[in-house]
């Protein structure tokens, strides 16, 4: 399988995922800039085409579309993995301008997230829901993650999160190395 479709929808969403591992078009419409500029980065990274559009509540915060596109990108992420030969295990250590992320994976059968992510204590709202969605996207892709971060802008930990989470994504999916820049 090279390329699926995956549709979730929910009193609060409505989600459309594409992935392509021969195409590398990328697409994001959440409605939440940070999240379509993060999973961007995810895709390209990750040298897998994701066509994305999300639509939802956004009257009290963005929790629920963030949220759900965790759980519809991991989803996807599970049928792929279970309908291609794979590698179970990726990890990475991935320096970003005076930040560092570690990130390991284990295609395990058994969802979870394990992290060093405290944005709350540092104010930055926006930032808020990314455990939300790395949790969403482990469970629901049934990958044990690891996710251990370090440094002073919040942003660039964030960005580094993705982009390692990327390049563990496009090892496990034995997909090959390029040196990518979206800038």
């Amino acid at each position: 399988m090279r390329k699926l479709i995956f549709r979730r929808q929910t009193k609060e969403v409505r989600i459309f995922v594409r992935l392509n591992i021969i195409s590398t078009k990328i697409r994001i419409k959440t409605s939440v800039r940070f999240l379509d500029h993060m999973i961007e980065q995810l895709s390209a990274h990750a040298g897998i085409g994701i066509m994305l559009y999300a639509k939802g509540d956004r009257r009290v915060d963005n929790h629920h579309i963030i949220e759900d596109v965790g759980i519809a990108l991991g989803k996807a992420i599970r049928i792929f993995y279970k309908h291609n030969k794979i590698k179970r295990y990726s990890n990475i250590i991935l320096p970003m301008d005076e930040a560092i992320t570690f990130i390991a994976i284990d295609i395990s059968g058994r969802g979870g997230l394990y992290h060093n992510i405290n944005y709350r204590s540092v104010g930055a709202e926006q930032f808020f829901n990314i455990v939300e969605f790395f949790k969403s996207l482990a469970c629901s892709a049934y990958i044990t993650l690891h996710i251990y971060s370090f440094g002073i802008d919040i942003h660039h930990r964030t960005e580094s999160c993705f982009k390692a989470m990327a390049l563990c994504l496009r090892h496990v999916f034995r997909l090959p190395q390029k040196i990518i820049s979206l800038k």
